[in-house]
C-alpha cells in the first residue's frame, strides 16, 4: 500500500512496465531519489508536490513537459535523455541543479534559460 511508504526517499522503478502513464508519486512527499528510466510514465505532474526530490530519471520515458519540476527546487540531477521534452524553461528556477542529460532527439527551446539560444540537433550529447 502506497501509503504506507509515505517517508520513502530513494525509489528505483527503471524498466518497470507495471507503472501507468500517468502514475500518481503526490504520497511520497519525502522522496529525494526518483527513477523511472524506462517506464511509460509520461504525466509527471504529481511531481509538483515532491518539494525533497533532488535526483530524477526521466531517461527513455515518453515525457513531453517538465513543467511540474518547476517547484522542485532542490533537484541537483535531472536526466532527460532521450524523452520528448520539449522545453527547459521550468527549470529556470531550478538553482540547486548541477547535472543535467539531454540526448536531443528533439527541438529542445531553451528561451529565457540559457540567453535564448535554441538547440535543434538529433542524437547529440551535450
Amino acid at each position: 500500500h502506497r501509503y504506507a511508504l509515505k517517508n520513502l526517499q530513494h525509489l528505483d522503478l527503471r524498466q518497470c512496465e507495471c507503472l501507468a502513464p500517468d502514475t500518481d508519486f503526490s504520497t511520497f512527499k519525502n522522496l529525494k531519489n526518483l527513477n523511472l528510466f524506462g517506464t511509460k510514465v509520461d504525466d509527471i505532474s504529481s511531481l509538483a508536490s515532491c518539494y525533497k526530490l533532488t535526483v530524477l530519471n526521466l531517461w527513455f520515458t515518453p515525457v513531453k513537459s517538465i513543467m511540474p519540476i518547476a517547484s522542485c527546487v532542490s533537484i541537483l540531477h535531472l536526466d532527460l535523455a532521450n524523452t520528448q521534452v520539449d522545453s527547459l524553461v521550468p527549470l529556470a528556477g531550478c538553482n540547486k541543479l548541477r547535472h543535467l542529460s539531454l540526448w536531443l532527439e528533439y527541438k529542445i527551446m531553451m528561451n529565457s534559460f540559457c540567453d535564448n539560444y535554441t538547440f535543434v540537433s538529433k542524437r547529440k550529447f551535450l
